[in-house]
């Protein structure tokens, strides 16, 4: 049986800044999260969005990921920012403490 992949991932802008968009459910840990965002800080960039506009729900590798984007832009005194979540998506991420160092817009 073959395990079908729900996530995808794209890359694009947010009121001027560039974005990762997350498409379907954000339930694993994706690597190519991970590059497009070593290639957007690559490009000398300090600020990504996280654009959920079309993310259907949260987990907890999610917030994983979140995480280590978060550092990685922390590391280089850039910023983070969140679009576009669900009051479900807050909730979760205010449970994890992670609301604190995210930027909504």
């Amino acid at each position: 049986m073959a395990i079908q992949k729900n996530l995808e991932v794209k890359k694009g802008m947010y009121s001027g800044i560039d974005a990762v968009s997350v498409v379907g459910a954000f339930d694993t840990v994706d690597t190519h999260i991970d590059s497009l965002v070593d290639e957007i800080l690559g490009q000398g960039k300090k600020d990504i969005v996280f654009d959920f506009s079309e993310t259907s729900y949260l987990t907890s590798s999610g917030i994983a990921v979140l995480i280590k984007a978060l550092k990685k832009v922390q590391n280089i005194e850039g910023t983070l920012y969140i679009a576009n979540i669900t009051q479900d998506m807050y909730e979760l991420l205010s449970c994890s403490s992670l609301n604190r160092f995210l930027k909504y817009i």
